[in-house]
């Protein structure tokens, strides 16, 4: 039983075996709700569970594995189980999570790996190596590298300047900036050919050429044609797109619908497909058979848990619902807002007011509530007069307490009120009274996870955060944080870079504003490939970093270009992604349309209150340097940041929103205005898109191939 009461300093929580009370929150400042945890009478629920690390107070985030927790406290790693005892203290400088029994570890400069009691078990010996994944990790010991066993033993050693982890018996290896697969012997399956390749998944993978992208099989065999500018995997079918045309494959290869649609989305399990052909959607069936004619505006399956079995449609800016059965109107389109089907429920909005319908249309809440939240269980959070209660599928309250907020987390809810958060058992009880000053949700979850757990920041005397364990498991997908593309000791500079490389990162156009995504590259999400640009064989390394720390605004991800020249790293181009409006400037891949030549350059965007600012810098590379080809840039802002004299000067170089010069006299009246930059001159927006829409940005897939 858990019993509160208030005008007391200490929050305390006892586990539910009986354990010792641990101080949760000490400050001067009167009327802290204060619960006990009582070992007299068990919790009906098991969650949320409360875990603290017992030898550190901070938690910059955590990676929850095999029921292990590998946790980073901002200077070192450690690791615990899921009841909260220490399995080694926080004493690693890197740590990658546990992955079949085993996590590697990183001690005074050398990498090895221990089991799940915290013993070593293959010594710390190695110059670099990475998780085991289907039996095999990576090592690498002086010029030495390959794969080991479990038992410690070298399986084989290779030949290669990088290599990824095992994934359904293949690993993909470069050999001179060219693609190919090795299998679990280390001899060569599929021959390094492609100018990228990604990991299998049931059996396919995507590669390229130049600009072109394809699918294999384990064979080896080409079964769609390296031929299309993008390619997705949807549903069991190959979704293709070349020249903004839609087509579409079977998983053997077989062609389905030929590539004359605007868009394709599959119905998993129906044999059907929303297809575009004009501006209106049908669906149809795999021969062409029309199910559902063109008369609405728009067709939307989201899939997953986001489908249960109902297609949303629009018409006339109104929303309605498909049953995916049969295709039947089962809720006509008299809504102006809609939220997925969850449990057999919607909620569904006209003008400011909010209720809930089920399947068939039927109201379950009226259309009397401010707000409705519906959760991944069914249940509620209605909103009426500024303050939310809790309520079943059905509408019945199930908890009349009014919060600020209510939001799901596991199995159980986080409340908030007056700014401090507190939770729910899954029985919608209190067994938390709001007391942290921090629980975050969804990506700004410090915790990456299979069991719905997140860190919870108390401030006092000094900060202290716990992990709160929420009970409902999630297959997350920790291949990004365990599956490795490894750059070998072949090429000794990007080898050290990878190895302990630290992220420099440039300040901004105007020095005002210098940005950090971290010291170093162990609080990241990494991506390394290598790419033959200029057909040399001698390869330019493609680096990603996308930060695990990612509570509130600030640098989410950063990336680089790099070549090897004379014996050394040879910066090409960097840049970075911030959160909110602050901007980045991402590196990436360029197109000449004109020519198909490919560049490399940045993608930079900054924004405020008072403008934007979009523009790219495209770079020719060659003999391991860059030259540049091309700038160019818009900037939108307010007109009272020029002076009146240089708005007058250059009037007809400034344009409103709907793309009309301004003269004069009419440029003294605007609000905002326009400009456009290329190759360092101001130049009129006919001649800047003559210049620059001659190249074209290619998408993230092209570097990564996830």
């Amino acid at each position: 039983m858990i019993t509160g009461c208030s005008n007391e300093i200490n929050k305390t929580i006892t586990d539910s075996s009986g354990g010792a009370s641990q101080a949760l929150y000490e400050t001067q400042q009167p009327s802290v709700m204060t619960q006990t945890l009582s070992s007299e009478e068990p919790l009906k629920s098991q969650y949320p569970k409360i875990l603290t690390p017992a030898s550190t107070g901070r938690i910059e985030y955590a990676v929850n594995s095999e029921g292990k927790f590998c946790v980073y406290d901002g200077k070192k790693y450690g690791f615990m189980d899921d009841t909260g005892n220490e399995i080694t203290p926080y004493i690693y400088d890197y740590a990658y999570p546990f992955s079949e029994g085993l996590a590697c570890v990183r001690l005074g400069g050398k990498y090895g790996f221990i089991d799940n009691t915290g013993n070593t078990v293959i010594p710390l010996a190695y110059d670099k190596a990475g998780s085991f994944s289907e039996g095999l990790a990576y090592f690498a010991a002086g010029d030495k590298y390959g794969f080991i066993g479990k038992d410690g033993n070298v399986a084989f050693l290779l030949d290669c300047d990088s290599v990824s982890s095992f994934k359904e018996g293949l690993a993909y290896f470069s050999d001179g900036g060219k693609y190919g697969y090795i299998d679990e012997a280390g001899k060569v399956a599929i021959k390094p050919v492609y100018d990228a390749a990604s990991y299998f998944q049931d059996g396919l993978a995507k590669v390229r050429e130049g600009l072109k992208l394809g699918v294999i099989n384990k064979k080896g065999t080409e079964i769609v044609p390296v031929d299309y500018d993008d390619i997705s995997i949807d549903s069991g079918f190959i979704i293709t797109e070349s020249g903004g045309k839609y087509g579409c494959f079977d998983k053997n290869g077989n062609l389905i619908f030929k590539p004359v649609y605007n868009n394709i989305t599959m119905l998993p399990g129906k044999d059907s497909a929303i297809v575009y052909l004009g501006a209106q959607p049908e669906i149809v069936d795999l021969k062409g058979n029309i199910k559902v004619s063109a008369k609405y505006d728009s067709i939307a399956y989201y899939g997953g848990e986001h489908g249960d079995g109902m297609i949303e449609v629009r018409l006339n800016d109104k929303t309605g619902f498909l049953d995916i059965s049969d295709f039947s109107e089962a809720v006509p389109p008299v809504y102006d807002w809609a939220s997925f089907f969850t449990k057999g429920r919607a909620v569904v909005g006209n003008g400011n007011k909010y209720g809930v319908i089920d399947k068939n249309g039927n109201a379950v809440v009226p259309l009397n509530c401010d707000y409705v939240k519906i959760f991944d269980n069914g249940t509620l959070a209605l909103e009426q007069g500024g303050g939310y209660v809790l309520a079943d599928t059905n509408g019945k309250i199930i908890n009349d307490k009014q919060y600020d907020s209510i939001d799901e987390i596991g199995s159980c809810y986080i409340v908030e009120t007056g700014g401090k958060y507190g939770l729910l058992d899954e029985n919608a009880s209190e067994v938390v009274a709001p007391v942290y000053d921090y629980i975050p949700t969804g990506e700004y979850n410090s915790v990456y996870n299979s069991k719905n757990c997140y860190v919870a920041t108390v401030y006092g005397s000094e900060f202290k955060d716990y992990i709160i364990e929420t009970g409902q498991d999630q297959d997350t997908d920790l291949s990004g944080l365990l599956l490795q593309n490894e750059i070998t000791p072949r090429i000794k500079p990007f080898n050290q870079y990878q190895k302990s490389g630290s992220i420099n990162v440039p300040s901004s156009d105007d020095k005002t504003m210098m940005v950090s995504i971290s010291d170093d590259m162990n609080d990241c999400y990494k991506e390394f490939k290598l790419y033959d640009i200029d057909g040399s064989g001698n390869p330019v390394l493609y680096f990603y970093a996308e930060s695990l720390i990612r509570q509130g605004p600030g640098i989410l991800s950063y990336g680089g270009f790099y070549s090897v020249k004379n014996g050394l790293l040879n910066e090409l181009a960097t840049g970075y992604e911030c959160g909110g409006t602050a901007g980045g400037d991402i590196v990436t891949f360029f197109k000449d349309t004109e020519t198909s030549k490919i560049f490399i350059g940045n993608f930079n965007h900054a924004g405020g209150f008072m403008g934007n600012a979009v523009g790219c810098d495209i770079y020719e590379y060659q003999n391991g340097e860059v030259e540049g080809i091309v700038s160019y840039k818009f900037i939108t802002q307010a007109a009272g940041n020029y002076e009146e004299s240089d708005l007058i000067k250059n009037a007809d170089l400034f344009y409103d929103e709907n793309g009309n010069p301004y003269n004069k006299d009419t440029i003294l009246h605007a609000d905002y205005v326009t400009e456009y930059w290329y190759d360092g001159k101001q130049v009129t927006v006919e001649a800047y898109h003559k210049d620059a829409d001659r190249y074209e940005i290619l998408p993230f897939f092209m570097l990564w191939l996830q």
